[in-house]
C-alpha cells in the first residue's frame, strides 16, 4: 500500500518526539512526506535515526516546553 504524500514539502515540529506516542506521530508524519523537527528535552538519536532510515529529513532540537 502506498501512503499519499499529503505533507510533502511541509515541516512538522513534534515536541516530546524522543519516545512513545510523539515518536509514533513523528514517524507517521514522515511517512506522509513531512520534514520533521524532533523537539525534546532529552536525547532523540533513535527517533532521528528511524526517520532518516525511512527516507525522511529530521532535525533534533533540544528544548524544554
Amino acid at each position: 500500500m502506498t501512503v499519499p504524500k499529503l505533507l510533502q514539502d511541509r515541516t512538522v515540529v513534534v515536541t516530546g518526539a524522543a519516545t512513545r506516542i510523539a515518536q509514533a506521530f513523528a514517524l507517521a508524519s514522515c511517512a506522509f512526506g513531512a520534514n520533521v523537527v524532533v523537539a525534546d528535552i532529552g536525547p532523540a538519536d533513535e527517533t532521528v535515526q528511524l526517520l532518516q532510515q525511512a527516507g525522511g529529513q529530521a532535525l533534533y532540537v533540544q528544548t524544554d516546553v
